[in-house]
């Protein structure tokens, strides 16, 4: 159907409170954008209808409500929004009245808008030749959020892959970013080729091909034996799947074969410890698995292992014999926190996030596990501490995506791939990247203290303390402090320091209580501390 484009009424304006976020002063802003007409319907076919609209304001959107006004003698609405062509909200919607009735959807978000960006709403539904149903004013998407664009990750764009996929393996080498198999837009629809990515030369280059045809399947480097392992994912049917595990070179690129999987799945999670690949959770014809198995590549053998607690697709990381497993879906999606003791061989919660998620990648950074996307919030954004249970969601600039890449290389974090909803134009070929050194610190990561000593007092205190530090020669010093999430608070010093003790007074009035943290670094040493701040 040819696109209609029929009344629109752009409507802005600042609510009256105001809100403090760090040092600078935002509005909150509330963007309407009313279409349709009260007296006129318009019939739903297969191929849609979409009302256009250009954004007024620069905000960070943080939620998404939409109104639309459907009826139908028993049939299901697909509903999308669009900022610039990303998919930002989708929702299904069944109707069974004859009568229009007004139905409302409501989403939240972390999407940077723009004063002339376009915002587009599609409906679509039934047949090229039968309506579902139909749609009638006046309907409307209202956008709120945030003045500016203040984000916690500001991503910035690099080569896009040769190919868009989706449902991808993804590992690094310390070299080379790997997109291993995944789902395509076109033909053959499943893709039997790695293409890796050199960070000196931001340039993609296929580096193997006439691998198995796999769409959500997994992938692991393990250095020890510098290879990368290929598993599980759907492969040359939706219901078909191989124990097949290919074995890739990294140097050489050749492919050598174990066939000994004992369970493959789909949707499944992976994670390297050791040596050794944990692989977990999924699912296949026989349902969701809640499986855990040990592949010992040495041995080219498996171990089953203790069952998850929770059957279900999911994805984790492992930190110091722990895997830590999150979210998921089984028919619902999951907010748990799960973590199982490799040594101890059991499972125990962590509890929950703030949010349920599924569909999304995981990938870590010293005791940080950062997890990027969602299936219902392709903008979701999370770092886990697993020092101190702390989830913290966060806001950026990625194009949202789900089902994707993510490895982190140094300070950088790095996402690719994935998709942003069920079309084919979704499939994202994107490569991205933003500076997480805010976030990367974690208590006792990499500390030789050599002879630095230090205390802080009062501990715990109520608005200011004293940092006192011992340095036994003189040395290019500094001295931050983080929050209990990792991210970066304060540089209290930053200084070449004479031997001696030395003083720095922290001020925390303007912050929240909670455990803080403070890192000395002088030459090559580094020392930490905690200091206790009480409101």
């Amino acid at each position: 159907m040819k696109r209609r484009y029929i009344m629109k009424q752009i409507l802005s304006f600042l609510i009256i409170s105001l809100f403090l976020f760090g040092s600078q002063l935002f509005a909150q802003i509330v963007e309407t954008h009313e279409f349709g007409e009260t007296n006129v319907y318009y019939y739903v076919y297969a191929d849609g209808i979409t009302w256009d609209f250009i954004a007024e304001n620069n905000m960070t959107v943080e939620t998404i409500d939409v109104k639309s006004v459907l009826a139908s003698d028993g049939g299901t609405f697909h509903i999308e929004i669009r900022v610039e062509g990303n998919l930002i909200a989708n929702w299904d919607q069944y109707v069974s009245s004859t009568n229009f009735m007004d139905y409302l959807h409501t989403k939240s978000v972390s999407i940077a808008l723009h004063a002339g960006d376009a915002i587009e709403y599609k409906i679509w539904g039934g047949t090229s030749s039968t309506p579902v149903g139909g749609i009638r004013g006046i309907s409307y998407v209202k956008l709120t959020g945030g003045g500016g664009t203040a984000y916690d990750l500001q991503f910035s764009s690099l080569s896009d892959m040769n190919d868009a996929r989706w449902g991808l393996g993804y590992t690094f080498d310390g070299t080379y970013i790997y997109a291993v198999c995944g789902g395509l837009s076109t033909n053959p629809l499943k893709s039997t080729t790695i293409e890796r990515y050199d960070l000196t030369s931001n340039t993609w280059n296929e580096f193997v091909t006439g691998l198995i045809p796999r769409k959500y399947c997994s992938a692991e480097y393990v250095s020890t034996y510098g290879k990368i392992y290929v598993l599980n994912g759907e492969t040359y049917s939706g219901t078909s799947y191989t124990d097949t595990v290919e074995v890739i070179d990294e140097q050489s690129g050749n492919i050598s074969y174990s066939t000994g999987n004992p369970y493959p799945v789909e949707y499944g999670g992976s994670a390297v410890w050791n040596a050794r690949i944990y692989v977990f959770g999924g699912s296949n014809t026989e349902g969701y698995s809640n499986r855990l198995y040990e592949y010992d590549p040495y041995a080219d053998s498996w171990l089953r292992l203790e069952d998850m607690p929770e059957a279900k697709q999911t994805n984790g990381e492992i930190i110091n014999g722990i895997l830590y497993v999150f979210g998921g879906y089984n028919g619902v999606t999951s907010s748990r926190i799960d973590a199982y003791d490799i040594k101890n061989s059991t499972w125990s919660s962590l509890g929950t996030m703030p949010i349920a998620i599924s569909a999304h990648a995981t990938t870590k950074k010293g005791k940080n596990i950062w997890i990027v996307g969602s299936y219902d919030n392709i903008t979701s954004m999370a770092v886990y501490n697993t020092e101190t249970n702390e989830f913290t969601q966060l806001t950026s600039n990625m194009t949202g995506r789900r089902h994707c890449g993510a490895v982190i290389e140094g300070d950088d974090l790095y996402i690719y791939g994935g998709n942003q909803g069920y079309s084919a134009k979704s499939v994202l070929s994107s490569l991205e990247y933003a500076d997480i050194s805010n976030y990367n610190f974690a208590i006792g990561e990499n500390h030789d203290p050599g002879n630095l000593s230090s205390k802080c007092y009062p501990n715990p205190f109520t608005e200011h303390t004293t940092i006192e530090f011992s340095l036994q020669q003189d040395a290019q010093t500094s001295v931050t402090v983080f929050d209990p999430f990792g991210k970066k608070i304060e540089t209290l010093i930053d200084d070449y320091l004479s031997a001696g003790e030395q003083r720095l007074h922290f001020d925390g009035s303007g912050l929240a209580g909670g455990m803080y943290f403070y890192i000395i670094r002088s030459g090559k040493f580094s020392i930490t501390g905690k200091m206790l701040l009480r409101k």
